[in-house]
């Protein structure tokens, strides 16, 4: 082995650019969703009202998942997912 070959490392992989792809589509539809449940937790019918208070209950631990590092944002989402899931927030 040469010295040098110790310094010369491959930071990239050929899927990369399909996995930042499909991040920032999951990001966005994170951040569409949180918006919606927002915006909900103002709406002129008290149902939807009380429906956006129980979502942005049951969010409230994962409002900056799209910020974390790719494998927090990804437990997190995947967490969030199992989270709305549950039978009290359906």
């Amino acid at each position: 082995m040469v010295w040098n070959e110790v310094f010369k490392t491959n930071t990239g992989y050929a899927s990369t650019e399909d996995v930042q792809a499909r991040d920032q589509g999951r990001d966005e539809i994170f951040i569409f969703l949180k918006n919606a449940i927002d915006n909900a937790s103002r709406y002129p019918v008290a149902e939807k009202r009380e429906a956006a208070k129980v979502l942005s209950y049951a969010m409230r631990l994962y409002r900056s998942a799209n910020v974390k590092t790719y494998t927090g944002n990804t437990a997190e989402i995947y967490d969030l997912i199992a989270t709305l899931r549950k039978e009290k927030n359906e």
